[in-house]
């Protein structure tokens, strides 16, 4: 997505916190619990930063059509 011509990476974000939440469960399953733990913090991290992403967006589209004048 693209946020006033720049590019957020919310996406990319996005696929990080699956890819860590879910080598975090696997890491768990193996027995490996340390490892785990640190790759499921590692997700809920990059989890909020995408949802912090996404909340920046959302005002910034509205802040760009009360600009416009639009209203609803």
């Amino acid at each position: 997505m693209m946020n006033n011509g720049r590019k957020t990476h919310r996406g990319f974000y996005i696929f990080c916190a699956v890819f860590f939440i879910l080598g975090g469960i696997w890491l768990a399953v193996a027995g490996a619990w340390p490892a785990a733990v640190l790759f499921v913090i590692v997700g809920i991290a990059f989890a909020v930063a995408s949802y912090r992403i996404g909340v920046r967006q959302k005002r910034r589209r509205e802040q760009i059509r009360r600009d416009a004048g639009f209203t609803d």
